[in-house]
């Protein structure tokens, strides 16, 4: 059986005696208060077989129907019959019944014999090693002792190693699985999260909700605009950690959707916010940056805005292709493509009927191209002759405006239409061998259709035009060749 107590001995050294009430015995009163030392024991006995109480030299027996006997109730000893005038009192609490701190006093007890054990192991349990301490013996070995003050909201019991317990504010909470820990830190100006594996810091979550992988500071230099800015979320890698540059997003599924990465913008300043953006605003950049010494700086940069006045299921937007020049440390504008789908940048506009520059073409299916003149590129070489070549003088030259400019009246182009083109000569134009066509789901695709002149390839006029100035330089020398005879004769 279990043992209150090691020294049995004196585990029950305390009986409370009930103060004596027979003076208020008077053959007619039945229920009397239960007091010891003049006030009501706390707490009270459960019911009256706790308790030995004996009237006119009579044991008095326990009864809670009230029949014979005593009962308990609400602090009272209510007898079934009232004593007699004169009768004599005693009664006691029994200790360590239904409440073990109820006319009972243990022994302190120690960490080799606790003062409450148990049958199987008298050497592990409760008992008190203070001044309002108690602590827990386990195999003759303390294991925890709780304070002796309540502590403060909020707090929590943090044990020294030695199994003594202090309440401690949240400053830091660690849970360890294996190798692997997370621990919050709270030290004011730098409370922190962090997980480490294998000892060393993997993830940190700062101050400002950062969250850093790789490092333990924030990076506060990076170029945004006109002012160094700090990423929400930081990777840092250093030599050793090669294999983690890589960042990968892989789909398992059996339909044909993959992987997405979402960049999205509203004009509201709360989370889930829907207020719609406005024309112009940027909705993302993918900005590259690297290292001049002192601060990160943008090399590149290609960014995504509103191209348009935008409304309910209506977004226009364009994407904006930008570098850095030498010796320049912000990105300029150096290509777009517009929500028409036409290809711009510094130099003009370049759509998929006309030819880019920089030895760069975008063919009729909207593909980009690059142009060069060298020979190993060349087969099927043929020399072009004067007299084809003056069937472009059969061209007619045009002035005009495009369909997605005709609300401009200042704005317009010189050059050629492509049918007109075709006519004399079908390899100086772009032909269209596809037409978007809207399916039942909603999706667009290309399909096949007759051959169609979609542009004019004013690149491939210069040939041509050579050999008319060449003929035209004849013409010239021939003339002043007469013109000097006719002088001299």
């Amino acid at each position: 059986m279990p043992y209150i107590g090691q020294d049995l001995q004196v585990a029950y050294p305390t009986y409370l005696n009930i103060d004596d009430i027979s003076g208020s015995f008077d053959g007619v009163t039945t229920s009397f208060s239960l007091l010891v030392s003049g006030s009501a024991p706390v707490p009270l006995p459960l019911n009256s077989q706790q308790c030995l109480i004996s009237v006119g030299g009579v044991i008095q027996r326990p009864d809670d129907s009230g029949t014979e006997g005593f009962r308990l109730s609400g602090g009272n000893i209510i007898f079934s019959s009232a004593p007699n005038t004169g009768e004599d009192f005693f009664g006691v609490i029994l200790a360590g019944a239904d409440y073990v701190n109820v006319g009972a006093n243990f022994p302190d007890g120690s960490q080799a014999a606790p003062s409450i054990t148990f049958e199987q192991d008298n050497d592990t349990g409760f008992y008190r090693s203070g001044s309002g301490l108690v602590s827990v013996s386990a195999n003759n070995t303390k294991v925890f002792t709780f304070p002796s003050t309540a502590g403060s909201n909020g707090q929590y019991l943090q044990t020294d190693g030695a199994g003594t317990a202090t309440w401690a504010s949240v400053a830091s909470d660690k849970i360890s699985e294996g190798n692997t820990e997370a621990e919050v830190v709270d030290t004011g100006s730098n409370g922190h999260f962090k997980v480490t594996t294998e000892g060393s810091e993997r993830l940190r979550v700062d101050p400002s909700g950062r969250l850093l992988v790789g490092t333990t500071s924030s990076r506060n230099d990076f170029f945004n605009d006109t002012a160094t800015v700090a990423g929400g979320i930081q990777l840092e890698l250093s030599a050793s950690d090669n294999l983690n540059r890589f960042m990968s997003f892989v789909s398992n599924n059996s339909d044909t959707a993959g992987p997405c990465l979402i960049f999205g913008k509203s004009r509201g300043t709360s989370a889930n916010s829907k207020t719609v953006v406005q024309a112009d605003d940027t909705i993302a950049q993918l900005s590259f940056q690297a290292a001049d010494g002192s601060d990160m700086v943008p090399a590149a940069q290609i960014s995504a805005a509103i191209d348009g006045t935008p409304g309910a299921n209506d977004m226009p937007g364009r994407l904006v292709f930008s570098t850095t020049a030498d010796g320049a440390s912000s990105p300029t504008e150096r290509m777009r493509i517009d929500r028409n789908g036409n290809l711009t940048n510094c130099l003009g506009i370049y759509n998929n009927t006309t030819a880019a520059p920089a030895n760069m073409f975008v063919g009729a299916a909207g593909d980009l191209g690059r142009s060069t003149s060298s020979g190993k590129y060349k087969t099927d070489v043929e020399t072009v002759e004067l007299g084809y070549s003056e069937n472009l003088l059969g061209c007619r030259p045009v002035w005009y405006r495009s369909l997605c400019e005709k609300d401009n009246p200042n704005w317009g182009y010189w050059g050629f239409i492509a049918e007109e083109v075709a006519e004399i000569d079908p390899r100086l134009v772009y032909w269209k061998t596809t037409k978007p066509v809207v399916q039942e789901n909603g999706s667009i695709e290309h399909v096949s259709c007759d051959p169609e002149p979609e542009g004019v390839a004013y690149d491939r006029f210069v040939p041509h035009l050579l050999n008319l100035i060449k003929r035209q330089k004849e013409q010239i020398e021939a003339m002043e060749a007469r013109l000097t005879a006719l002088e001299q004769s």
